[in-house]
C-alpha cells in the first residue's frame, strides 16, 4: 500500500482531485459520513465542497485546514504483513533502510528474547545493534513525563537520524515496558 499524506488550505482543490479520479473509474468512495452522494456515482464537485462547508468550521486560526490522505495499493504484488517473531534474527541497523522500523523490530526483539535488570543492561543490549536508549523526564504545560527515547547509532556511536520517542515505536518500547522487564 502506498499512502500519500497532504495537507492544505484549499477544499476545492482536495475534493476536485478525489472528483477526477472517481468520475474517470480510477478511484471510488468507500464510505461518507454526513455527505450527500450522487446515486449514479458522478462526483459534482461543487456539490461536494457545499457539503463539506456546512461540518467546517467558520472562524478560526487553523492556515491549513484540509487533510488529504490517498491510499494506493502497489502495482506489482499483494501486501503481506511482515511478523516479527522470537526466531526473527536481529542485526545491526542499516542506515540506507528504514532507520524507524529497524529500531522498532531490534527494541522488539530485544524485549522478546533478552534479559535485564537495568537501563544499563539493556543499553548493553541494544549496542551490539547500534541502538541507545536514554531517560526522559519533564515538564510539559504543566504536565509530568516520564519516558525513553531511542537513538539510532553508526559503527562510532555517533546518532545517524533525530532520536525516536518509545511512543512512536510503540507499548513494548515505553518505559512502563521496560522497567516492568527488570522485575
Amino acid at each position: 500500500m502506498v499512502a500519500k499524506i497532504s495537507i492544505g488550505s484549499s477544499l476545492y482543490g482536495a475534493i476536485s482531485y478525489n472528483g477526477e479520479k472517481i468520475n474517470e473509474a480510477k478511484g471510488r468512495i468507500l464510505a461518507a459520513n454526513k455527505i450527500i452522494l450522487p446515486p449514479d456515482g458522478k462526483v459534482s464537485v461543487n456539490g461536494m465542497v457545499e457539503n463539506f462547508k456546512v461540518f467546517m468550521p467558520k472562524m478560526g486560526r487553523t492556515k491549513k485546514p484540509v487533510l488529504h490522505i490517498s491510499l494506493n495499493p502497489h502495482p506489482d504484488h499483494k501486501a503481506q504483513r511482515e511478523k516479527v517473531s522470537p526466531d526473527t534474527p536481529i542485526t545491526k541497523l542499516d542506515p540506507s533502510g528504514d532507520i524507524k522500523r529497524q529500531v522498532a523490530n531490534t527494541v522488539k526483539l530485544v524485549g522478546m528474547r533478552w534479559k535485564f535488570q537495568t537501563l544499563g543492561e539493556y543499553n548493553a543490549i541494544l549496542g551490539l545493534y547500534n541502538i541507545r536508549c536514554e531517560e526522559t523526564d519533564g515538564k510539559v504545560n504543566g504536565r509530568e513525563y516520564h519516558g525513553l527515547v531511542y537513538f539510532a547509532l553508526n559503527d562510532n556511536g555517533d546518532p545517524i537520524a533525530n532520536p525516536f520517542k518509545a511512543s512512536r515505536l510503540g507499548k513494548f518500547a515505553s518505559r512502563t515496558a521496560v522497567e516492568g522487564r527488570f522485575k
